[in-house]
């Protein structure tokens, strides 16, 4: 999906339990994981994300989903797009 500056926004949503609002900072963060002691993982899946669409630019947000669990979106500015579509057509 392009967002209202040209930009990608990648979006993935499902209709699990979803993460609190106020863990949501946490679970941002190296090898944090929300207080929920059935979870498995190791806390790193999201601050990767993070960290990759940061390191392009972007951003990564988490919300609430229309399914009723979770939203995680990466947003990549109109630059970075662009950037890409050159190189991979060989362009300067």
């Amino acid at each position: 999906i392009r967002d209202s500056d040209g930009g990608v926004v990648f979006s993935v949503e499902d209709s699990g339990p979803g993460i609190p609002e106020e863990q949501r900072p946490t679970v941002l963060a190296s090898f944090g994981r929300p207080d929920d002691e059935t979870r498995e993982g190791t806390g790193l899946g999201m601050s990767i994300v993070g960290a990759v669409a940061e390191a392009h630019g972007g951003l990564f947000e988490i919300g609430d989903s229309r399914l009723g669990g979770l939203s995680a979106s990466v947003v990549l500015p109109a630059t970075i797009v662009v950037e890409s579509h050159r190189a991979d057509r060989g362009e300067p």
